[in-house]
């Protein structure tokens, strides 16, 4: 079956996107909502186009700036702590002596591709 929550989750997510405006995208939202509006009761509903509920879409992640002494690992790319003597990575581990490129440097700003 479908999960109201995750189903009102999905909605705010694509409300917060400015998706809504897309052909189709508004009327496939009304749907759902109507959808779980038979499941739970206290699903939002669609006024004119913007979908009122009370989940929050999440928040963008905030870059932190870079601790001096960071090493970046050469297999991942995982950016550590000084302190760390293996790779800080889930899927990576390795240890800082097999894998240790060196000092982080903090992220360049985007620019723009150059004209071909």
């Amino acid at each position: 079956g479908v999960n109201p929550q995750a189903a009102m989750q999905a909605l705010a997510l694509l409300q917060a996107s400015g998706l809504s405006g897309v052909p189709g995208v508004g009327a496939a939202m009304a749907q759902i909502v109507g959808a779980v509006g038979q499941m739970a009761p206290a699903a939002p509903v669609l006024h004119n186009g913007p979908l009122v509920s009370s989940v929050k879409p999440p928040r963008a992640a905030q870059p932190q700036p870079i601790k001096e002494g960071s090493w970046v690992c050469i297999d991942c790319g995982n950016i550590n702590f000084p302190n760390r003597e293996h790779c800080n990575a889930k899927k990576c581990g390795k240890p800082r002596e097999e894998v240790d490129g060196g000092p982080a440097a903090e992220a360049a700003p985007l620019a723009a591709p150059a004209p071909a």
